[in-house]
């Protein structure tokens, strides 16, 4: 039975791992793309648009290219941060695997909460194992402060107001991308939700939504009689 049960574990770990490799590579490779063809790819979606809506459809392409590199430029300033912080206490903690602390935290860092989380959770549990409760809880101390200096002090003036959404529609938005698209899910659920939010006031100010109320109002009608 505790074989079954070490294998069973080592089956999931494994699967973990390369679900989390994958993601990373798909990113890195879509990412690769975007930025060797992206103003190509640009100019022939808009061509395909009508003529009517063609520079608003450019214009909304432009922004939501800006979202997702100001997203990805801020996070990953903040994921350094935090990873160079609780990095260099492990190290003068002496603490083993000071680098895959580090990796983690970096890593984890592109995954809002969730990933300081586990990030700041990996270098709690070592720091336990290796110096006791002392040593756990000064790293506890270190990780809270580390992140909560962050969230409240860099994160908004390296976000900016554009991606300035509530913490709790961001936990949402993040589990549910986690949910539906694995790691890459994950790490763009944010960024995807504001580019949604920008679609919506677009299509708003344009009364598309108003065209649609009036078009289905009278099929509704119709339902309901």
């Amino acid at each position: 039975m505790v074989g079954e049960g070490v294998v069973t574990a080592l089956v999931s770990g494994v699967n973990s791992l390369l679900g989390l490799v994958s993601g990373l590579i798909l990113g890195a490779l879509i990412m690769y793309y975007l930025l060797k063809d992206g103003t190509k790819l640009r100019r022939n979606v808009v061509a395909k648009i009508d003529p009517p809506i063609r520079d608003e459809v450019d214009d909304f392409i432009g922004d939501a290219c800006r979202i997702l590199r100001d997203y990805g430029r801020g996070r990953t300033a903040m994921s350094a941060i935090v990873a160079v912080v609780v990095g260099l206490a492990s190290l003068l903690l002496g603490l083993p695997l000071v680098f895959t602390i580090f990796v983690v935290n970096f890593i984890g860092g592109y995954i809002p909460y969730i990933g300081a989380f586990l990030g700041g959770g990996l270098a709690v549990i070592i720091a336990w194992g290796d110096g006791g409760i002392g040593v756990a809880a000064l790293m506890l101390v270190i990780v809270l402060a580390a992140n909560l200096l962050l969230e409240n002090f860099v994160e908004p003036k390296v976000m900016g107001r554009t991606l300035d959404i509530h913490p709790l529609v961001v936990l949402i938005v993040t589990a549910l991308g986690g949910f539906l698209a694995g790691i890459v899910g994950l790490i763009l659920a944010v960024p995807f939700t504001v580019i949604a939010g920008n679609a919506i006031g677009r299509l708003r100010s344009r009364g598309f939504f108003t065209v649609v109320a009036d078009r289905a109002e009278p099929t509704v009608k119709g339902l309901l009689d």
